[in-house]
């Protein structure tokens, strides 16, 4: 009982502007997830409603093959989420590009490996009458470089206090796949693994732009204090 009343003293003590505040970071964090999910999932969630259960199935094993690359990269973000928030000034900016070009050289050397391996792996892993997903997967692992990007892009702007811009540009990826599939899932799934990437690069640029002002504003305004 008594490191339960420990724990929660600190927040008894925050003034409503800073509970107003924690809410107001919460609320857009989750707005910010619930785009991150839409987008991850839109093009299989389109795909449901307009193709056969056995083309949805090529295509989520083309998804699954090339998911472990934003994994492992996520973890660049995680951990550099609560190390730029710590950091003020110039140092924030520097630690902020710093990660994000560690996660990009790390992408340079881990996507070309698994491109050559998929061929190979997916009739391995899941059978010879999924080869067919070889194809759509390579598509999709264009994309998967940018979620990865995007990934620690949006924990960067976490840091950098700007949480809910994160549901604008993963929004935004999500709209363009599912108006894609839409258009392209009667033609090949290959296509709809295209449009799918778009979205992906789509929601990078608009969080790579909103990150950049957000430094560079940051450091003007070191710069002028």
């Amino acid at each position: 009982v008594t490191g339960v009343q420990t724990c929660a003293l600190p927040i008894c003590l925050l003034s409503l502007r800073e509970r107003r505040s924690m809410w107001s970071y919460g609320w857009r964090s989750l707005a910010g997830f619930s785009g991150l999910t839409l987008n991850r999932s839109a093009d299989q969630l389109t795909l449901g409603l307009l193709v056969p259960a056995g083309s949805l199935g090529i295509y989520s094993v083309a998804v699954a093959a090339s998911s472990p690359l934003p994994s492992i990269v996520a973890s660049l973000g995680m951990v550099g989420l609560p190390t730029v928030a710590a950091l003020s000034g110039q140092a924030k900016t520097i630690a902020t590009w710093r990660i994000l070009r560690r996660a990009a050289l790390l992408l340079v050397f881990m996507s070309p490996i698994l491109a050559v391996l998929l061929p190979w792996a997916i009739p391995l892993v899941y059978g010879a009458q999924y080869s067919t997903a070889v194809v759509p997967a390579e598509f999709l692992l264009i994309g998967a470089i940018f979620i990865a990007l995007t990934s620690v892009t949006d924990d960067l702007l976490r840091a950098h206090g700007r949480p809910g811009f994160v549901s604008i540009s993963q929004g935004a990826g999500g709209v363009v796949t599912i108006i894609g599939t839409a258009l392209l899932a009667g033609h090949s799934l290959g296509a709809v693994a295209v449009v799918s990437s778009l979205g992906y690069v789509l929601a990078f640029a608009l969080a790579l732009i909103r990150l950049y002002v957000a430094t560079r504003v940051r450091g003007r305004h070191c710069r002028f204090r």
